[in-house]
């Protein structure tokens, strides 16, 4: 009676799969809506100045998600982004004045925007690094040079006008707008990063030679990460121009332009479009919090104006992105952004201990904007983080695989091929290899060499030639190497053996694990 082999038993590594209960999902439900309704409330509540500041938060963001497609998921240094927003930025005061229409304005500025991103990328597609960094900074000082004192078209230096239609008059229309505005970019960005076109610039800037090899068109996805990122930046710089009501060549210069949207990118976290657009709202807006009537007493450096202060705070953030989370503010703020999309709050150790440190920044900025001693806003800072860390502390308790640290990569290896040998213990015996008899042994055929010194001319004549004839007839074909069992019998598998079939199943479940 013939028995039918188990089934063999596979191991997985890691967690099993974490699934939303339905009370977590009315809760992140909630969370997410309060967190919408804070942010578009905020000029319902705020006054006529705030109403403006939250609009230049939102150009500020768009900018920020420009630079991000550019830079973030192509991989292309822009320092000349500067041209691309204040060509936008007077495209749309130009239009405007000649009577086209606010609509006509900004998707004039948008696609101009898009096309000079374009004719820049057609003339950087060969070099990469710090010569693209040198042609996009060219390209951005040529433009303040040239473009910018345009007489005709910018006003030279007295500026153009851009003024705002009659429904946006008011800042807080106008901060809606631009709210607006910013919402489509973001779904826009999201589209992208999900879509074949996203996915293709990614892997173009992870390692262009394997993408071509892939058949991907690395030329064209290059140029559409410029069009895309150029669109949103002519977009930004029509709104800013609206926002200002004047546009000036001086708003687009490369220290206060070009270099601080760079920074806030990186300071966001390249390719987290969440971060990159409140690092981008941040520095549209700290320099309000930190009027010119009084300096502010920084520790360990001592009295600081209000104009050195914001790039001050820039430079640490910077510093501290650079060597402390290389993944910006979006790997910050990833347990928040996961937790949201319906994944656990935290994964591992290392998460859990940088929150109390995110509470002690916050408690220490918020009062100290307030012009309120440091000694008392870094005891803020203090009793936030202790507060937030009792909590995370009690959250850890609760489950015991947060309380180890995050395994190395020689830990996960290790841990791989301990589960494949045990795998390899469950398989069915047939997987092993299957004896094969002496007699299939492949046996090269000799000739027999006569023993009488007569005939030893002829024979030794003919044994050469049996050789030659054996040699041209066994040398092309490839021969399988002969395994021998415990008994001494030793057979060869053939190619279309059926009892090789668990062997490829374990060679796939190897390579299965190995993505993984």
């Amino acid at each position: 009676m013939a028995v039918a082999a188990q089934a063999p038993e596979v191991h997985v590594i890691g967690r099993p799969r974490f699934v939303v209960t339905s009370s977590g999902l009315v809760g992140r439900a909630v969370a997410a809506l309060a967190l919408a309704l804070v942010v578009f409330t905020i000029p319902l509540l705020t006054t006529s100045v705030w109403d403006n500041i939250v609009s230049l938060a939102a150009i500020y963001g768009i900018i920020g998600l420009s630079v991000n497609v550019i830079t973030g998921y192509a991989g292309q240094i822009s320092l000349g982004h500067q041209a691309f927003v204040g060509i936008g930025a007077f495209m749309s005061a130009f239009v405007v004045q000649h009577k086209f229409g606010f609509v006509a304005a900004v998707v004039a500025a948008s696609a101009i925007g898009a096309v000079m991103a374009l004719a820049l990328g057609l003339v950087a597609l060969r070099i990469r690094g710090l010569y693209m960094a040198l042609v996009t900074l060219a390209f951005g000082v040529m433009a303040q040079d040239t473009i910018f004192n345009w007489r005709s078209f910018t006003g030279g230096g007295a500026g153009s006008e851009a003024p705002r239609p009659a429904q946006f008059a008011s800042n807080e229309s106008f901060a809606y707008l631009c709210l607006i505005a910013l919402a489509l970019m973001v779904m826009v960005d999201w589209r992208l990063s999900k879509s074949k076109a996203g996915r293709a610039i990614v892997a173009v800037r992870s390692n262009e030679r394997v993408a071509a090899t892939l058949g991907i068109n690395t030329t064209g996805y290059k140029l559409f990460a410029f069009a895309v990122g150029g669109f949103m930046a002519g977009l930004a710089g029509s709104l800013f121009a609206h926002h200002e009501k004047f546009v000036y060549a001086n708003n687009f210069d490369l220290f206060t332009a070009a270099l601080p949207w760079v920074i806030m990118a990186v300071v966001g976290g390249l390719g987290s479009r969440a971060g990159v657009v409140i690092a981008s709202s941040f520095f549209a807006t700290f320099s309000y919090f930190f009027p010119s009537a009084k300096p502010w007493t920084v520790p360990f450096i001592g009295s600081v104006g209000a104009q050195q202060l914001p790039p001050l705070i820039g430079a640490v953030l910077l510093l501290f992105t650079i060597t402390v989370y290389q993944g910006g503010l979006g790997q910050q703020i990833l347990p928040y952004r996961r937790w949201l999309a319906g994944g656990r709050f935290l994964e591992h150790r290392e998460e859990a201990l940088g929150i109390p440190g995110q509470v002690l920044l916050v408690g220490f900025m918020v009062p100290f904007a307030f012009h309120l001693p440091w000694q008392f806003c870094l005891f803020v800072g203090a009793l936030g983080a202790v507060a937030a860390g009792a909590g995370i502390r009690a959250h850890v308790l609760t489950r015991p695989e947060l309380q180890r640290r995050r395994a190395t990569v020689a830990e996960l290896e290790a841990e791989q091929e301990e589960v494949e040998h045990e795998t390899l213990g469950h398989l069915p015996s047939s997987i092993g290899p299957r004896p094969r008899r002496a007699s299939d042994e492949p046996t090269l055929p000799m000739p027999a060499v006569p023993a009488d010194a007569a005939s030893g001319a002829v024979a030794t004549a003919d044994a050469a030639q049996a050789v030659e004839d054996s040699d041209a007839e066994h040398a092309p074909t490839t021969r399988i190497p002969a395994v021998t069992d415990d008994q001494g019998e030793t057979e060869v598998p053939s190619a279309g053996d059926p009892s090789e079939r668990p062997r490829r199943e374990l060679g796939a479940f190897r390579r299965k694990r190995g993505r993984t």
